[in-house]
């Protein structure tokens, strides 16, 4: 009955998630569900193409590695981000380490995270970024979804806590404020691939001007999401996209779709189709 009206898409790449698919696109009227965003909230990628067409790859990986902490590891000072908010006002702050969160700002994390340096079919350099909100988008997600599932036990809901798609309604104030920190870790993913790429291009324009003798220009720049709800007008009225493992295809919009290691990853436009 709580999703009776929604519509789902799979994706052609579709994989075995929690919550669910990894590659699912679905429509929800008045929820949210924060197990279906998932715990890496705001996940996605980031790719930049460079203008040259060699350089030496083995040199800039011990480079990248020793500039950009990956797994579990955070960088020894915090950043200030997002220091014009007042974090502990927010009914989450509680649950969420803040102090890990700033240290953790233009780091990589595990998993199927990477900074790929890849050559295009036009034999061009390009650098890809996969990675998303760290530890904060997963206590983010995990405190909401434990709400969520002592809600839906009051509620009688019908859909099995074993799913973890426990979900709460937008007008509740729980809804609300997931919604609220939803977006603040879709802002902290997006700059923690920006601060990574920066990094990245950095180390990268200082060999190509050692070893090349010449200036490093790089032109088209894609940030986007894959794990995340957003309200957008759909089917003739107004429904929360859940996305996970799946980009946004608006007429004319770029976005990544990342390969594995030794597969093509791919830049798309997309076409607006309903």
């Amino acid at each position: 009955e709580a999703f009776r009206d929604s519509k789902i898409r799979i994706m052609p790449d579709v994989h075995a998630g929690k919550g669910c698919t990894i590659g699912t696109t679905m429509t929800i009227t008045d929820k949210v569900v924060p197990g279906m965003v998932g715990v890496d909230i705001g996940c996605g990628m980031e790719t930049v193409r460079i203008a040259q067409r060699e350089i030496d790859s083995e040199k800039l990986d011990a480079l990248i590695r020793s500039a950009i902490p990956c797994g579990r590891e955070v960088r020894m000072a915090s950043h200030e981000y997002c220091s014009s908010i007042d974090l502990s006002a927010l009914r989450c702050a509680p649950y969420v380490n803040l102090e890990r969160a700033k240290k953790s700002i233009g780091t990589l994390g595990g998993g199927n995270h990477f900074i790929e340096l890849q050559e295009d079919q036009d034999g061009y350099l390009g650098i890809m970024i996969h990675s998303g909100s760290r530890h904060f988008g997963k206590e983010i997600c995990d405190h909401f979804h434990n709400r969520a599932r002592v809600l839906n036990t009051a509620w009688h809901s019908a859909v099995p806590d074993s799913y973890r798609l426990a979900f709460l309604p937008v007008d509740s104030a729980e809804g609300q404020d997931y919604i609220l920190w939803m977006n603040l870790a879709l802002e902290y993913a997006f700059e923690n691939r920006k601060r990574m790429m920066e990094k990245t291009l950095e180390i990268v324009a200082q060999k190509v001007e050692k070893y090349l003798d010449t200036t490093m220009e790089f032109t088209e720049q894609i940030n986007c999401h894959h794990n995340y709800a957003s309200l957008e007008t759909h089917y003739g009225k107004e429904v929360w996209v859940h996305r996970k493992g799946a980009t946004r295809a608006g007429n004319g919009e770029l976005a990544v779709i990342p390969g594995a290691m030794g597969s093509y990853s791919y830049v798309v436009m997309g076409k607006g189709n309903p």
